[in-house]
């Protein structure tokens, strides 16, 4: 049965082995009839509910989240491929989120017995903990989310989701930022806020530059691993840990970024041999999307072959003229297949289209292998041919919401919502004369934002700043934002959605992690000094540790 604590039940989860901590799962608090254990937070592919190990004496040695695979989750987020999955896709996928996880967790990893087990229905205190039979996983917590720790940033109070009197089996970073009162905890929190605006200003803008970096560098290293974009990025992938900062100083500057949520791309193998990936049934518009078809399309026309060109390590060219009522779009948002009926079957020919002399026609031009050649004869017609239009998506649309996590770390505020940021930045963003070059950009967009009290350092609130060199740093943060959110701007990251995808994920994002490693250089100067020899600060971080000592 359920151990009482606090007015808390601990609920076993098995009978663990003897002398080793034993895992536990907390019941639902109190008014919560539709979850009957502490649920912390729920993804398409898990629900994650509070949980702690307990020593032989029942005490808790440290808190846990614990994943439990939705088996329904995932086959409401992947309809089409729930009908056709096995057992062991669905075993491979949580295996793949599980690594994420672990390799975002690092040196934190836990691997326990349960994870180990068969995926069959585990019993706890009478009630079914898993009732999919779904496959377990833990990882310590303490993971805050992440616009949470914006709003901690913005000197909110933390409420988090675990109460405070559980809060002392985790780093005293985290009970430092519980119940602030006066201003003196935020005090603790932070560095230099006592040193005036300006170096608070910096002090602030470094530990958001830190965080989106890391973000960046959290997304390329799972990309790269992976092998595929994630293509449903928003704040929910992200939570921040945070660790005892060492020397006294302040938890805020040990923040680390980890992984929520696993990447929601699903893999399409063209018959060429190349994979496109569409984002999962459930994303739905918003911020984090990038504009732009996201769907694959299916049209009919018909096609005329033109010309079959010679054989040519394996592949030879076709050229044909296609004629369809439809509105093909811009060549570049897509990848085309044509496939059409032949002697031998359907015949399927990656190409590209552009538009001919009258309105329903479409000069294509593909190619076919060696072995399909006599099917494509010159000369020859085909009523009725489909055209599949898959849209090109790739680690372009992942740097694309990157870029808008930044605008909401840098601008949102409870008054001002991120959406309407969003707008703002990508109307300021289509204002830029033509011809700007990059390194101008930055002073474009000041002279862009002249009159918006919302986008100057400190949001306005200091006045009109001067020119030095906490400005100048931030409106080169701000114009390598708007480089991540993509487009014709003079030096974005990428042009189109679908850029980068014969690539290594590493190669799109790398222009960014060394701009934004560069720009977080900058700022830790702007509060530590050069060679963080700064006096000032010195004295205050002296002062930092006799009250932490007192205290």
């Amino acid at each position: 049965m359920g151990v009482s604590d606090n007015g808390i039940r601990k609920v076993p989860l098995g009978a663990g082995s003897a002398g080793s901590p034993r895992l536990v799962v907390f019941a639902a608090q109190s008014g919560d009839q539709a979850e009957p254990f502490w649920l912390l937070r729920r993804s398409p592919e898990a629900s994650i509910y509070l949980g702690a190990l307990v020593d032989a004496a029942d005490e808790v040695s440290g808190l846990l989240e614990i994943w439990v695979q939705r088996i329904e989750g995932f086959a409401a987020a992947f309809p089409v491929h729930a009908r056709t999955w096995s057992n062991a896709d669905l075993d491979r996928r949580w295996g793949e989120i599980r690594e994420e996880i672990a390799a975002a967790d690092g040196p934190a990893t836990l691997r326990l017995e349960i994870e180990q087990d068969p995926p069959a229905p585990v019993a706890a205190d009478g009630l079914c903990f898993n009732p999919e039979s779904g496959r377990v996983f833990c990882r310590p917590a303490g993971v805050i989310g992440w616009r949470a720790y914006s709003a901690i940033l913005r000197g909110e109070p933390w409420d988090p989701a675990i109460p405070e009197k559980w809060l002392g089996v985790l780093s005293p970073a985290y009970r430092d930022l519980v119940g602030e009162r006066n201003g003196e905890m935020r005090w603790r929190n932070f560095l230099v806020p006592r040193m005036g605006l300006r170096r608070g200003l910096a002090e602030l803008l470094y530990l958001k530059l830190a965080l989106l970096h890391d973000a960046v560098e959290v997304v390329s290293i799972a990309s790269g691993r992976r092998g595929s974009p994630f293509l449903n990025l928003t704040d929910e992938h992200f939570g921040i840990r945070l660790s005892d900062a060492g020397s006294a100083l302040p938890g805020l500057w040990s923040a680390r970024v980890v992984l929520n949520r696993a990447g929601g791309a699903v893999p399409i193998e063209l018959a060429s041999g190349r994979r496109l990936f569409l984002p999962e049934q459930t994303v739905m518009p918003g911020p984090y999307r990038v504009p732009g078809p996201v769907r694959s399309r299916c049209v009919t026309g018909a096609l005329r072959i033109r010309k079959v060109g010679d054989v040519v390590d394996g592949c030879a060219a076709v050229e044909a003229t296609l004629q369809t009522d439809e509105d093909l779009g811009a060549g570049d948002e897509f990848r085309l297949e044509l496939r059409l009926e032949s002697a031998g079957g359907v015949l399927v020919i990656p190409g590209k289209v552009a538009p001919g002399p009258n309105p329903r026609d479409w000069h294509f031009a593909g190619t076919i292998s060696a072995a399909a050649g006599p099917a494509v004869v010159e000369g020859a017609t085909h009523p009725t041919v489909e055209v599949l239009l898959h849209p090109k998506l790739g680690f372009g649309c992942d740097l694309y919401a990157l870029g808008i996590l930044g605008l909401q770390l840098l601008f949102e505020t409870p008054e001002r919502r991120h959406p309407a940021i969003v707008d703002d930045v990508l109307q300021m963003r289509d204002r830029i004369p033509a011809g700007c070059q990059a390194q101008a950009l930055p002073a474009a967009l000041r002279e862009l934002a002249a009159d918006r009290a919302e986008f100057q350092p400190g949001g306005g609130d200091a006045g009109t700043p001067p020119r030095d060199d906490l400005d100048r740093l931030w409106w080169e943060t701000l114009a390598c934002v708007v480089r991540m959110l993509g487009g014709e701007v003079s030096g974005a990251y990428f042009r189109n959605p679908g850029d980068g995808l014969e690539e290594a994920p590493e190669t799109l994002f790398r222009r960014p992690r060394e701009d934004l490693s560069r720009l977080v250089a900058r700022a830790r100067v702007l509060v530590l000094g050069e060679n963080e020899r700064n006096r000032e600060v010195r004295n205050e971080i002296n002062a930092l540790i006799c009250a932490n000592h007192q205290s």
